[in-house]
């Protein structure tokens, strides 16, 4: 089994912020309170000063959401080190990163990155099972291994880090006119990536890719939530987008056996996000998201953004079954922290894989959030049964199988909408989650191998 993994690899930072340093923090600074509050109130979206930083911070604990902001300001990313990077927790970091390293440690034969900042610190990031980092050499792509990486031409001082900030449910904010207390457990990123943001495709990548595509199985595509409407060249978000389709058209005419699935992220606007949804489904067979992504598709699935925010399992089964319909993906999934949905067309899987292939994932995730690691396959069952299942995900597929045609299978139930198959499983929770980062990535890798191997 073989899998590509484009676009984004980076370092995340991670860091459990608490409410007391804060407000210490902001005290030291001389951070206008009226100003921070303002920006909590109308988020800028992006970070152009310290105080818009802790403007996303406490406006997403204030939520109890996740969301990602980038940095757009030299003097906050050195604030950002100075302060925090270490101090944190420094591990792989980017969809395309992290599932390369769930798959690498799920076994996998091979997984094959795209790294275009491959500074010392990231490359010793990647696991060492299985994983196969490109290089160019005499203008040529070779299989190069990780454990022979010395000859890297390495770039110590751009290194895209993404600052992930978790924090705790019940945690307070007590802010002069601004005080709180965390509804739920989540996370905050400020991003450093001025080569992802472009969707950069490394030309060693590239090379490799084409050069063995024919014994390639899947390819899992991701960080086009990065993307920018407008860049200093004078390209744009849609171009980026054309070439990542380019370059997976042509993997897909030489291999048209290769599946391929697209992951979203927090996108910067609507429009990049509808742009990006409505270009894939040239290329992608599946496409997989959250419940706050899948409330970017409005305009398309109609289904009030209220309902898919608040999780409701039967409402995200109508919105996805009507994207479906109205675009060419064979396969849409989405992943809460409640239950897991896949919907699809019957001639591209069977309900017992995907319902079989969600409960692995599943599995994969909440351990990751137990422990921090991914653990071994003959492992999984025994560990699992230390964790307990989302009663409230449980509750939810309950009340889809009194209103929609279906029936129990394993933990989760199957059946048909509209001349389509679903499969919804809970998810399984740890009470003292380690990171909620990458869970969703862990999700779909793992989900993503299973299918391959069982489809």
């Amino acid at each position: 089994m073989r899998v590509l993994c484009g676009y984004n690899v980076n370092i995340d930072a991670l860091y459990r912020i608490e409410g007391k340093e804060i407000s210490a923090l902001i005290a030291s600074e001389n951070i206008d309170l009226l100003e921070l509050i303002n920006k909590i109130e109308e988020p800028p979206s992006t970070i152009k000063s310290i105080s818009d930083f802790y403007a996303g911070l406490i406006r997403c604990m204030k939520l109890g959401a996740g969301s990602e902001w980038l940095i757009e300001d030299n003097n906050v990313l050195k604030y950002l080190k100075e302060t925090f990077y270490n101090k944190s927790s420094i591990r792989m970091g980017g969809n395309a990163g992290i599932m390369t390293n769930v798959l690498s440690n799920l076994d996998i034969d091979e997984v094959i990155p795209n790294v275009v900042a491959p500074s010392e610190t990231q490359l010793n990031l990647f696991s060492k099972k299985g994983v196969i980092i490109p290089k160019k050499v005499f203008r040529e792509a070779v299989a190069q291994k990780f454990e022979n990486i010395g000859d890297f031409k390495k770039n110590d001082h751009n290194e895209l880090i993404h600052f992930v900030f978790d924090f705790n449910r019940n945690d307070e904010i007590l802010i002069e006119n601004l005080g709180f207390k965390v509804p739920r457990e989540n996370r905050f990123i400020a991003t450093y990536d001025p080569e992802n943001t472009k969707l950069e495709i490394a030309n060693s990548f590239e090379l490799y890719a084409i050069r063995n595509i024919d014994e390639i199985n899947g390819s899992v595509i991701s960080g086009f939530h990065l993307l920018r409407e407008k860049y200093q060249d004078n390209t744009t978000h849609i171009d980026k987008i054309n070439n990542a389709v380019s370059q997976v058209r042509t993997w897909k005419i030489i291999n048209n056996q290769l599946k391929v699935h697209a992951e979203l992220g927090d996108f910067l606007t609507d429009e990049i996000a509808l742009d990006v949804f409505k270009s894939l489904d040239k290329v992608a067979d599946s496409i997989g998201m959250n419940e706050d992504e899948l409330t970017f598709f409005n305009p398309i699935h109609n289904i009030d953004n209220d309902k898919i925010k608040s999780m409701s399992a039967f409402d995200i089964l109508e919105a996805v079954t009507q994207l479906i319909h109205l675009s060419k993906y064979k396969k849409i999934v989405v992943h809460t922290r409640d239950f897991i949905i896949s919907v699809f067309i019957g001639s591209y899987s069977k309900a017992t894989i995907e319902l079989q292939s969600l409960d692995f994932g599943s599995k994969v995730a909440a351990l990751f959030a137990h422990n921090g690691k991914i653990v071994s396959r003959n492992l999984i069952d025994r560990e699992i049964k230390n964790l307990q299942e989302n009663k409230r995900g449980k509750n939810q597929i309950k009340f889809v199988s009194q209103k929609v045609k279906s029936k129990f299978f394993g933990r989760g139930i199957i059946g048909s909408k509209k001349n389509l198959g679903y499969a919804i499983i809970p998810t399984i929770i740890t009470e003292t989650p380690i990171s909620t980062v990458g869970l969703g990535d862990t999700v779909t890798a793992a989900t993503f191998l299973h299918f391959l191997e069982n489809v």
